[in-house]
C-alpha cells in the first residue's frame, strides 16, 4: 500500500487548505486571500489596457490565408494564433497576515503583442485575462520559507514564501 499511496501522491499532489496564512505549515498547502501587487519596480502592465496586473494571460489570433481568401468558409480552424502568460510575484493577504507568492514569470506579453500587431495589423484579434489586485484567490503550492515568529511589531512584510503551482479565482462566497 505504501508504494501505491506514494505514487498517487506524486501523480495527484494534495494541497491541504490552511485555515489562515499565519497557521500554514511546511510542505504543500492551499492559501486563500486577497491579491496585492508585489514589487512596484518590477510591475507588469496589460498590453491592451495598460492596467497593472499580477498575471496576464494573452491570446491573439488573425485570420489565416484560407479564411481571408474564401470568406471564412472553413471557420476559425486555420486562423493563426498565439498564446502566452506573463506573471510577477505578488502578495496574498488575509486577516492573519501576508504571504509572498512566487510565480513562474512566463513569456513577454508586451513583446508578443508588438510582434503580432507588426505582422497582422488590423486583422489581429487580441484579448487578455488579468489577475488584478483586490481579487480573492486560492493559491496552491509549496512553502519555500516560513518567516513568522517574533514580535508582531517587528515582523517582516510577509509570514511565508510560497512557490505557486496553481492560482484559482474564487467567486464571492467561495472559500
Amino acid at each position: 500500500m505504501g508504494l501505491w499511496s506514494s505514487l498517487l501522491r506524486r501523480l495527484f499532489p494534495g494541497y491541504p487548505r490552511a485555515p489562515e496564512i499565519a497557521s500554514a505549515g511546511a510542505g504543500q498547502v492551499e492559501l486563500v486571500g486577497v491579491v496585492e501587487l508585489g514589487d512596484v519596480d518590477d510591475e507588469l502592465r496589460c498590453p491592451l489596457t495598460d492596467a497593472r496586473a499580477c498575471v496576464v494571460y494573452y491570446s491573439a489570433s488573425a485570420p489565416g490565408v484560407t479564411s481571408r481568401s474564401y470568406g471564412g468558409v472553413l471557420g476559425n480552424a486555420l486562423d493563426v494564433g498565439a498564446r502566452t502568460r506573463e506573471a510577477r510575484d505578488f502578495v496574498l493577504r488575509d486577516d492573519s497576515g501576508a504571504a509572498l507568492i512566487r510565480v513562474q514569470r512566463g513569456g513577454d506579453v508586451n513583446e508578443m503583442h508588438r510582434r503580432m500587431i507588426e505582422h497582422y495589423g488590423l486583422d489581429l484579434r487580441a484579448e487578455t485575462d488579468l489577475l488584478l489586485p483586490g481579487e480573492r484567490v486560492a493559491v496552491r503550492g509549496e512553502v519555500l520559507e516560513q518567516i513568522g515568529g517574533g514580535s508582531p511589531h517587528r515582523r517582516g512584510p510577509h509570514l511565508l514564501v510560497l512557490a505557486a503551482a496553481d492560482i484559482i479565482r474564487l467567486a464571492d462566497g467561495d472559500g
